[in-house]
């Protein structure tokens, strides 16, 4: 099954590739059920990661934080947490790998109160090492707040009465 879009926002970023953009950015697929699964795609020149949202609360929180990012330079710092554990049955010998991210939507004041966006992912590995890895980062320290809050009600209007 294809993804749908509903949301993206895309940046240059030129001390990480020239030619292509990170982006941040939400789909969905149709499931058997016809009902949609939404998730958050994180793309970094090189890698993208994708994570489910909890349900369709999720997403409009989601929305709705670019929708409160302050116009005016005011502190403001709304997080939302996203994980997923392989879909693989590990053995009981191997280890099982849950990825956990977080996106932040924010105005940073140790830069002067610019609007950004935030991805940060690691791996948590279970079974015999207990070990945490780094996974990606992706990260617009200078949004554009107009274009952000038009992607939202796109989010919004395209999450329609989802439950």
């Amino acid at each position: 099954m294809g993804y749908t879009g509903a949301f993206e926002y895309a940046w240059d970023d030129a001390s990480l590739s020239a030619d292509r953009p990170s982006v941040l950015s939400v789909v969905y697929e149709r499931e058997a059920t016809g009902r949609r699964r939404w998730l958050l795609r994180a793309c970094h020149p090189l890698f993208t990661e994708i994570l489910p949202f909890h349900n369709a609360a999720h997403v409009r929180q989601f929305a709705q934080a670019m929708l409160d990012l302050p116009d005016t330079a005011e502190y403001y710092d709304v997080e939302l947490d996203f994980s997923e554990a392989d879909t693989g049955a590990p053995g009981p010998e191997e280890t099982k790998r849950i990825c956990v991210a977080t996106v932040s939507v924010f105005r940073d004041p140790a830069d002067g109160l610019r609007p950004g966006l935030n991805y940060q992912s690691f791996y948590e590995f279970s079974g015999r090492l207990h070990a945490t890895g780094l996974g990606m980062q992706i990260c617009c320290d200078d949004v554009d707040i107009d274009r952000l809050r038009a992607e939202a009600g796109a989010l919004l209007a395209a999450l329609g009465d989802d439950v």
